[in-house]
């Protein structure tokens, strides 16, 4: 179409549409912006004429959609690609002074940049269009080009200041993220119960430490002489709530080191994983027996913490106590599978191999019950102590000459607890070590085996509630030190 054979009116209404086209044909062909922000390389592009909507997509799990705003644009924002080091450090900024600020004066700039760069794009299609059809009188050219922007300023404009970001609580979802659509909306009330819950354990754990100091004066529950306090938890499914918890139990308490019944993480994701650099500031060892929920991602993460050892089918000896941990079968993969019977009973014989060509160790923690039921029930007395998590049920199970002891979850579940009917409380146990005499020792005498040189003589099982921001606790004597205490009150 050519613009000279038309009335002089003509050639400017022309111009005007040409530019409008013009505008909208590169805006929607080459208006594909990539931004770094927080350690994600994030795609955003528009097309108009297609619902005042903005899609959230992340290959390849699938997207979000929500109707946002007025005007008929489209805006799509993409997830490239994630730089580790950089999102580390961010998560590790979270709760500093200021960071609010920095991170909304962020988006900001970048928001200017897009429309910005939106606007050039806009401006370069109009007169790019314009020149095609032979316009080169001036007047037409700037007319195209400002009826092009005006359009476009018009467009982006309403989008803005009609934007409502609270329309994702009714979201559309595509792929595989529709088979969960409550995750969107159930993350509102996650954060503002985990947030509730944290500002409530301060309180809680110095209620706790002055329980524990009343329990140990009051003579008849006996004296606890013991030389290692070992803190169990388990399945804290990635709860923020739960770090924050065990920093204040290792705080108040001191133990001597932390062992992890796995499932430390919810989906396995590299997202999780660099969430747990914040076990580094424990200040002491953290031992981990990898659950079904955790990954190779995860644990390769883990294993850079200078103060974090994952025991895949293997043992280590900390402060003098002998710690044999199994891997579960399901953590090699990179989704919460359960494991097979099969992979169950594979495991149990390397574990009972490993134990004959090693000698028993003190502790056997596993995530799965049944991988160490074996050494409770048929092999009594082979190992002292065994862990285990998996049913988010706290149990301390004691046999003639061994102990059970399952820690519940010290993460509540995590996402799923907030979903369920009936609160899951957070739980976790101490436990308390009483190192054996030489002659004792050597003869494996009483709940001491040979070798292991410790005995086990009380544990105390901790539950919080999330809701009624209460706790409960009990503690109960094992083996010698129960005896001793019946002895003294028959």
């Amino acid at each position: 179409m050519k613009l000279h054979g038309l009335r002089p009116g003509g050639r400017l209404t022309a111009a005007v549409l040409v530019g409008i086209a013009g505008m909208l044909l590169f805006v929607n062909l080459f208006g594909t912006t990539t931004f770094l922000i927080f350690g994600l390389e994030v795609q955003v592009s528009l097309a108009t004429f297609a619902g005042g909507t903005t899609e959230i997509a992340v290959p390849p799990i699938g997207s979000i959609r929500a109707h946002t705003h007025l005007p008929p644009v489209l805006y799509r924002l993409e997830l490239r690609s994630v730089d580790l080091s950089r999102l580390r450090y961010w998560i590790d900024q979270l709760g500093s002074p200021g960071i609010g600020e920095e991170v909304a004066a962020r988006v900001q700039r970048l928001v200017r940049q897009f429309v910005l760069r939106t606007l050039a794009v806009g401006a370069l299609g109009s007169t790019a269009l314009l020149l095609a059809l032979g316009v080169r009188r001036p007047r037409y050219l700037l007319t195209g080009l400002t009826a092009g922007l005006l359009v476009l300023v018009l467009l982006l404009g309403l989008s803005l200041s009609t934007y409502d970001p609270a329309a994702f609580k009714q979201p559309q979802f595509t792929g595989v993220i529709a088979a969960a659509p409550w995750v969107v909306n159930l993350a509102d009330e996650a954060v503002a119960r985990f947030r509730e819950f944290d500002e409530q354990l301060q309180v809680l754990t110095s209620n706790l430490y002055r329980l524990f100091a009343s329990i140990q004066q009051v003579e008849a529950l006996g004296t606890i002489q013991s030389d290692r306090k070992l803190l169990i938890v388990s399945d804290i499914h990635n709860n923020p709530a739960a770090f924050s918890l065990l920093a204040r139990v290792v705080t108040t308490f001191r133990p001597d080191l932390i062992i992890d019944a796995g499932d430390i993480t919810d989906y396995g994701t590299e997202f999780e994983a660099a969430g747990l650099r914040r076990l580094g500031s424990l200040g002491i060892p953290y031992i981990l027996a990898p659950g079904n929920h955790d990954s190779p991602a995860v644990l390769d993460q883990l294993a850079q913490l200078p103060n974090v050892i994952v025991l895949a089918n293997s043992s280590v000896t900390i402060k003098d106590v002998r710690i044999f941990g199994v891997a579960d079968p399901s953590s090699r993969l990179l989704s919460p599978e359960l494991p097979t019977a099969a992979e169950i009973q594979g495991r149990i014989i390397a574990t009972r191999h490993a134990l004959d060509t090693e000698g028993p160790p003190f502790i056997l923690v596993a995530h799965h019950p049944e991988i160490v039921r074996p050494f409770f029930e048929g092999e009594a007395g082979r190992v002292p102590v065994v862990i285990s998590g998996h049913t988010h049920r706290l149990r301390v199970v004691e046999g003639e000459d061994s102990v059970w002891i399952d820690p519940g979850t010290t993460g509540a579940a995590g996402i799923r607890g907030l979903t369920s009917r009936t609160e899951i409380p957070y739980t976790l146990v101490l436990l308390y070590l009483r190192r054996l005499p030489a002659a004792q020792e050597g003869a494996g005498m009483d709940s001491g085996i040979a070798g292991t040189g410790w005995e086990a003589v009380a544990v105390d099982t901790v539950r919080i509630s999330n809701l009624e921001g209460s706790f409960t606790i009990e503690r109960r004597l094992l083996g010698p030190a129960r005896t001793a205490t019946e002895n003294m009150f028959p």
